[in-house]
């Protein structure tokens, strides 16, 4: 079993029917919900490979942890340990408006509830987190999210996805308490503080990660792989 840890949101994304998208007005166009969050995609990923995989996270009471907590069983991904918060917190959510080529212009993300994964959260599922043979962390979680996770489990191998640039600082100072990391490649330059702009640079940059300590380095790179 793999446990992944991390966000779980609605993914909300609005797109223009016409040639390109004007700013500061309404425009006609298509909106999308979807289920999102780097960790719970991760797992939906990992339960479409045949891997049994277990989520810890929170969601809101409201209708969209709902849908979250129904839909990604479906799928086959374990949520029974899934935190629900208390009335009036809201399950975290993506709002994202692409342009007429169906780049992103600008979003927002309400992603406060993770906080929820608190020491007590990870106390009270310990038994079932250290019974997985690999744990998935993503960068919504908090620096000190981060260590107290890898305080309690320091003898397993520990897997982070960054996130974003900005998150990817949350783990600037534990890099090299994690078995395996998956930056692109402005969150490799973040997490290094070195610039990527060739193939050289690059072998650079996985070399500092595993001076650092990371066993397993994989940095992707858009159109051009990994």
């Amino acid at each position: 079993m793999i446990a992944v840890i991390g966000g779980a949101n609605i993914d909300i994304f609005g797109y223009p029917s016409g040639d390109r998208l004007i700013r500061r007005d309404s425009n006609p166009g298509k909106v999308y919900f979807g289920m999102g969050g780097v960790g719970r995609n991760i797992a939906e990923n990992l339960s479409l490979l045949g891997i049994d995989v277990s989520f810890f996270g929170v969601v809101g009471s409201d209708s969209n942890g709902r849908y979250i907590l129904s839909e990604s069983t479906k799928i086959g991904i374990d949520m029974t340990s899934v935190k629900i918060a208390e009335e009036g917190e809201q399950t975290s959510a993506y709002l994202c408006i692409l342009d007429h080529k169906m780049d992103m212009d600008v979003a927002v993300c309400q992603m406060g509830i993770t906080d929820l994964i608190d020491k007590d959260y990870i106390d009270a599922n310990f038994n079932k987190i250290n019974s997985a043979d690999l744990i998935v962390v993503d960068g919504n979680l908090k620096s000190e999210q981060l260590q107290y996770i890898i305080e309690r489990f320091s003898h397993k191998k520990i897997l982070y996805d960054p996130v974003s640039t900005t998150k990817a600082m949350n783990s600037s100072t534990l890099l090299g308490q994690f078995y395996c990391i998956k930056p692109n490649g402005l969150e490799a330059e973040v997490l290094s503080g070195m610039k990527i702009r060739t193939l050289e640079d690059l072998q650079k940059t996985v070399a500092y990660f595993h001076d650092k300590g990371v066993k397993l380095v994989f940095v992707t790179l858009g159109d051009k792989g990994t």
